[in-house]
């Protein structure tokens, strides 16, 4: 399916989950970018310092998707990577509440910093990574994005691994073979800007997942499950067979040679 290559070992600022503090992000001062949008980066710690935040495992229901298909060139199709967090895992319990934190604390930053110098009619609302039904029912999902290497066609800028550390080579036709739906990954998600988008009022964190290390699916379900017990109809064929020649007349014994057309006799009948 795909090859491997061994990963070779580099010094990473990689924070691990539980050690991650929503309180050391730094908001940024707001920019423009080239088309115009407005950007608002984050750092950890120190504003130079990136922010890398390796999750607990969690499952992934859809595996890589693509959105924004409709007329719009190969090289700008978008791919994103939804996470499932189950409320029944303290691991993932603990790092969804993380990401709400830092939910909370951007939101009070945009009310005190950017929507107290706009109009009532111009203030952003948050728009969650966290998607959440009202009942909450369901297990919350974490939206997370992948992104394309810039100007390479079909080339995703996410980094794949399996457990014993195997590079596995993931592009945009074969995503969903490396990650299928339903997979396991720990992923290594940049906590990497804010989005803004005036025209609809709204703003939202922007977490790219960066690297991922894929999970050998346990309940892997290729191998044919259905044994000879599992055809009835075959069952019942073959016991109305056996009914049948049971109560039939054993026919007397006859010369060797004469067996064949006897047997020729019954097949006819049947």
């Amino acid at each position: 399916m795909s090859s491997t290559t061994q990963m070779k070992s580099s010094a990473s600022n990689k924070i691990t989950f539980s050690t991650f503090d929503p309180s050391k992000v730094i908001f940024k001062d707001v920019m423009k970018m080239k088309n115009g949008n407005p950007i608002m980066y984050l750092g950890y710690g120190v504003p130079s310092k990136r922010c890398v935040v390796v999750s607990p495992y969690l499952r992934t229901p859809f595996g890589p998707s693509c959105y924004n298909l409709e007329n719009l060139p190969r090289e700008s199709i978008k791919y994103n990577l939804p996470l499932t967090l189950s409320r029944d895992d303290p691991e993932q319990l603990e790092f969804c509440e993380k990401v709400r934190q830092l939910e909370e604390r951007l939101k009070e930053h945009f009310d005190t910093h950017v929507n107290k110098k706009k109009g009532k009619k111009q203030y952003l609302v948050l728009k969650s990574v966290l998607s959440q039904d009202d009942e909450e029912k369901y297990d919350p999902l974490l939206k997370t994005k992948l992104s394309n290497v810039w100007g390479k066609v079909g080339e995703m800028d996410v980094k794949v691994f399996n457990e014993e550390r195997e590079r596995l080579n993931m592009n945009v036709d074969n995503a969903r073979e490396v990650v299928p739906p339903n997979s396991h990954v720990s992923v290594g998600l940049f906590v990497a800007s804010v989005w803004m988008m005036p025209g609809s009022n709204q703003y939202g964190l922007t977490l790219q997942t960066k690297q991922m290390m894929v999970k050998a699916n346990e309940n892997d379900m290729d191998e044919c499950v259905f044994g000879d017990e599992a055809t009835p109809k075959a069952t019942e064929k073959s016991e109305e067979v056996a009914t049948e020649t049971s109560t039939e007349e054993k026919p007397e014994e006859v010369a060797d040679d004469e067996e064949s057309d006897t047997g020729s006799d019954l097949d006819e009948e049947d």
